[in-house]
């Protein structure tokens, strides 16, 4: 698992996992049936999961029901719940 470089400040910290500090941004839009197509905007092939209501607003609590399209960022582990994957993508931390 690849980790940021040491951090010069104050606190003396040797860093944090890349993989917990990077967001990745997701795009949704609700169908005309009222479930939500999900896609993972980062990704190459940009992938798309179909998340009925419910499932959707128990994984993103703070977007509106009411929403019709939008996008946001989310970490590692929330990507994960809505149903993708990094594997393949490459992550280099600076």
């Amino acid at each position: 698992m690849p980790f940021i470089a040491y951090n010069f400040a104050r606190h003396k910290r040797r860093g944090i996992v890349v993989d917990r500090a990077l967001k990745y941004q997701v795009m949704f839009q609700r169908t005309i049936v009222g479930w939500l197509n999900v896609y993972f905007v980062d990704h190459p092939d940009r992938p798309r999961v179909t998340l009925s209501p419910q499932e959707f607003h128990a994984i993103l609590p703070e977007v509106s029901p009411r929403v019709t399209t939008g996008c946001c960022e989310v970490g590692l582990e929330t990507l994960h719940e809505l149903g993708f994957s990094v594997d393949g993508l490459a992550e280099v931390a600076v």
